[in-house]
């Protein structure tokens, strides 16, 4: 109960993390996507100043909450939305719906950014493996570990501790940089957003669930702290060049 109470509400990666994955983002979009960017959000505006805004407002909006993330029973062989996602609050439904008012730009300009926004935050966290896990106590969020000396629950771990404890941007992006390639970038640039869901849910049962170790509280080793930390950033990559690849196809014209 006491860890249960110390441990903070999440939604998401941290603020650190959702800005140097927007960063790196930023920095691969075309110069038309760059300008239609600077016309709804103003000159000198950048992807990390509102990375993290759909977090920040859920306590004040509960109903965003779910739109995070999607609940995928640990059984399934591929996603199904009216299964998984029956009322259409989930992260690849919303973020769909997001490109799709960002693009046609018939709403007003507070509804565009407002979209704009969650856009942005959504596709980040499209990609954390635990917001694409399993139901809560099924497995997933509230299994108690120690990392590092630290007591939590897996979701916190992976919120950002999992990635490290150097708390600065730059270093993050340098290391989400590392593991884009041409060729990467090309291959994670491909697919649905259904398709990108899958792959963030099968790192989930591999590496964020497969590879606990036995006991309560689960004592996260060095092995798995080190698969943990690679899949992690392997995904923000992926979130990265996706975010990047969406923008620039939305504002194609």
């Amino acid at each position: 109960m006491l860890l249960a109470a110390a441990a903070p509400q999440a939604w998401g990666w941290n603020e650190l993390v959702h800005r140097a994955v927007a960063r790196v983002a930023h920095e691969r979009l075309t110069p038309e996507a760059e300008r239609r960017h600077r016309l709804l959000m103003g000159v000198g505006s950048k992807l990390e100043d509102v990375a993290g805004w759909a977090d920040q407002i859920i306590e004040e909006r509960p109903e965003t909450e779910a739109w995070h993330s999607i609940t995928i029973p640990p059984d399934a062989t591929e996603i199904d939305l009216d299964r998984d996602c029956p009322v259409g609050d989930c992260s690849p439904v919303k973020v769909r719906e997001c490109v799709g008012i960002v693009r046609l730009a018939f709403k007003t300009k507070p509804e565009i950014i407002e979209a704009f926004q969650f856009l942005v935050s959504l596709t980040v966290d499209l990609h954390h493996p635990l917001n694409a896990g399993y139901p809560p106590g099924g497995g997933g969020d509230v299994v108690p570990v120690v990392l590092e000396g630290r007591d939590m629950r897996l979701r916190h771990a992976w919120d950002g501790p999992i990635l490290g404890d150097d708390d600065d941007v730059d270093a993050l992006a340098d290391r989400i940089r590392s593991h884009i390639t041409s060729e990467n970038a090309r291959e994670w640039s491909r697919g649905t957003l259904k398709d990108w869901t899958w792959e963030t849910h099968l790192t989930a049962v591999r590496v964020a669930y497969g590879g606990l170790p036995q006991g309560s509280p689960k004592k996260l080793d060095e092995a798995y702290i080190r698969q943990a930390r690679t899949a992690a950033e392997i995904q923000l990559a992926k979130a990265a060049v996706r975010l990047a690849a969406l923008l620039n196809e939305t504002w194609l014209q």
